[in-house]
């Protein structure tokens, strides 16, 4: 089960406790632009304070919490680039964040499983909101020596309502590139048939318009009627490889601090584990019953459904007991560095599936 609770009750929370206290000073829009300081210790950070006008900030320590871009940055271009900590050859590298991929159909051996399979439905709770995802066991883990993942269900309705959305789709594209659009009649009533008798009902339930067609489909009604199959959507872990990362580039951001890029590629154990954790998921549900599952055959590297990653940043100054392998020690400081400390995802030696905050 994945849960998120209300960001604006937990926010509200903290934001008044912090108000209140009188050992915290807030200061707003004013975001940490470099450190400086002895290789050993950060004397100050310059604070950003628009435009390229600066602000230095001292204190007995530091702790950084600008997530996990922006805390391996700061970092590596620490003393003017020189960077801080005994830990350098590990700082940005060790790069990590879910990859998410369409990994086949899953047709339902019993329709009624539509009516049934609210569980991995993303849907409101009393606290937030909630969601179910197939994972495999501990033992397939081990076994099979394979990543961890999750797969979520979106269902899918019949292929020629599919198709006539998807040529709707192209139609409308056609339009905005002021091409001369291919359009076909009936597939477009049958798209905006279906859209009529959907949308309405969901955007009710979900009080918003457009409707979220990956939430709240549980809960309509004739659902075994409404749809023929299951999209199944992989989001994997993705194997900690010293070559993946981010370095700083001769470019400038708005403050005038180094710009820095990501290089990252598969690695062949990503892959395996992808094309395993597929294999044994059509395998689970044929021995179940629960229906047939149709993959989606790659030949060098999946198709990612958000190429740009799933925005869960992880690893750029993972912890480790050693600094030729890591940024920061167990108690997540900075390797050689006596008051410098790291918080957020970038410290994770490993991701997981799932959100890592």
């Amino acid at each position: 089960m994945e849960r998120f609770p209300v960001a604006t009750a937990a926010g509200a929370d903290l934001w008044n406790e912090l108000r209140s206290s009188t050992l915290v000073r807030i200061v707003l829009n004013a975001p940490a632009g470099a450190l400086d300081g002895a290789p050993e210790e950060v004397e100050r950070v310059e604070v950003d304070a628009g435009g390229r006008s600066r602000v230095n900030v001292t204190a007995r320590r530091f702790v950084l919490a600008g997530g996990g871009v922006e805390n391996p940055r700061l970092v590596m271009s620490a003393r003017g680039g020189e960077g801080i900590g005994a830990g350098g050859e590990a700082v940005g590298r060790y790069y990590m964040d879910h990859l998410r991929f369409v990994s086949g159909i899953l047709t339902p051996t019993d329709p009624r499983l539509f009516a049934r399979a609210g569980l991995y439905d993303i849907r409101r709770t009393s606290d937030g909101i909630a969601m179910g995802k197939i994972v495999p066991t501990d033992e397939l883990l081990r076994t099979h020596r394979i990543l961890h993942s999750g797969a979520q269900l979106l269902p899918r309705p019949p292929d020629e309502i599919t198709d006539a959305l998807h040529n709707v789709a192209t139609v409308i594209r056609d339009l905005r590139a002021r091409r001369r659009p291919r359009l076909d009649v009936s597939a477009t009533l049958r798209a905006v048939t279906y859209v009529a008798t959907t949308a309405p009902e969901m955007s009710a339930r979900q009080r918003r318009f457009p409707p979220r067609t990956d939430a709240g489909w549980s809960s309509l009604s004739r659902n075994q009627r409404r749809y023929a199959s299951f999209t199944v959507e992989h989001q994997i872990e993705q194997a900690p490889i010293r070559t993946n990362g981010f370095r700083l580039t001769g470019r400038r951001d708005r403050f005038g601090r180094p710009a820095t890029e990501l290089r990252w590629t598969w690695d062949e154990l990503d892959l395996a584990s992808a094309r395993t954790t597929q294999r044994l998921f059509g395998e689970a549900m044929a021995a179940v019953g629960v229906g047939a599952f149709a993959p989606v055959e790659w030949s060098e590297q999946p198709v990612l459904t958000t190429p740009g990653g799933a925005f869960h940043p992880t690893g750029g100054t993972r912890m480790h007991a050693s600094p030729a392998s890591g940024v920061v020690d167990a108690d997540c400081r900075v390797h050689g560095v006596k008051n410098l400390y790291v918080a957020g995802s970038s410290v994770f030696p490993t991701c997981g599936y799932a959100n890592p905050t």
